[in-house]
């Protein structure tokens, strides 16, 4: 940031520089922190993280997330814990981001002999990870969110409803690069005492869900949950990889996976959205799909491309 002051210090002193003190205590009252100074935020460990909050990053400001970072969205929220757009940028180099843990138990008050009390139950759904959003009419104020080996999305987990989504990619113009790092949909129906269990497989959230002219270029990562493209979303595996006989679930090796393990992905594309495998230069597939985006594979040798760019998807 250009002032170098973090997050954490702004809620400590509890004014954000440019507002006075009355503005930034509402604000974290709130449950909600904006970001919108056009400049760079990061998130890291050593008190540097943010809990019980959701960050909302607009006017082409941009949040990092290092190693030993985390945002833990507020519990019994429809908000996720991280929504960005408008131009805005996330990059996940590390850490971990956790979506709304909806309807569980509270911790007891002091001095109360019971469990607490359950949860908001007029929500059922868990919370998202992140959103990330266009939040304007043209394809030029999309946000764009990068995720690296070591970074964590995760969807908030349920009581008795659905888990939460971990990113949720939103809007033309709106793209995510996920070069690794773990995706897991939140788990659902596991309880009202927030136990161990895994709860029912059929709630579990989203991975990745793309939509509404959105793109995520997937390099590599693991993902817990389908993958889902609608509405003109558009999911692009980057690897060698091909459809089961009912398209249901695609098979193989991401460009950038680790020892060239083989993974399966689970997806849905369904109201026009798109789950697009292209080849990639950096692998020998055996069979494989062209690397134009089309669902048909062929049986020719992986095309020799120019290397994109690192700003590139």
């Amino acid at each position: 940031m250009s002032d170098g002051t973090t997050h954490t210090e702004w809620a400590t002193a509890g004014a954000v520089p440019g507002t006075d003190g009355t503005a930034a205590r509402a604000l974290q009252l709130s449950d909600i922190t904006h970001l919108n100074d056009g400049g760079v935020h990061v998130v890291s460990g050593g008190g540097g993280s943010v809990t019980d909050e959701t960050l909302v990053v607009t006017g082409g400001t941009t949040v990092v997330l290092e190693a030993g970072g985390y945002v833990e969205a507020p519990p019994d929220t429809d908000w996720p814990a991280l929504r960005l757009s408008i131009s805005s940028t996330f990059l996940g180099k590390g850490g971990t981001v956790t979506g709304s843990r909806v309807g569980f138990v509270s911790p007891a008050a002091d001095g109360d002999e019971g469990e607490g009390d359950v949860g908001d139950l007029m929500l059922t759904r868990g919370g998202d990870g992140i959103h990330l959003n266009n939040g304007q009419s043209g394809p030029d104020t999309g946000s764009r969110g990068e995720f690296d080996a070591g970074s964590a999305v995760r969807g908030g987990d349920s009581s008795e409803g659905p888990g939460g989504d971990a990113l949720v990619v939103n809007g033309f113009g709106t793209v995510a690069v996920i070069r690794g790092g773990t995706f897991a949909g939140g788990r659902g129906g596991i309880g009202t005492g927030g136990g161990e269990g895994e709860g029912d497989e059929h709630l579990r959230g989203l991975s990745v869900s793309v939509l509404n002219g959105g793109a995520a270029h997937v390099h590599g990562g693991s993902f817990e949950g389908d993958m889902r493209a609608r509405s003109g979303g558009t999911v692009i595996l980057h690897g060698c990889f091909l459809p089961d006989g009912d398209g249901s679930t695609y098979r193989g090796t991401f460009a950038g996976g680790d020892d060239g393990d083989e993974v399966a992905i689970r997806t849905d594309a369904s109201g026009g959205g798109a789950i697009v495998p292209v080849a990639s230069s950096d692998l020998e597939c055996e069979s494989f799909p062209s690397s134009e985006p089309t669902n048909y594979p062929t049986s020719t040798r992986a095309p020799t491309v120019t290397r994109p760019s690192s700003g590139s998807p």
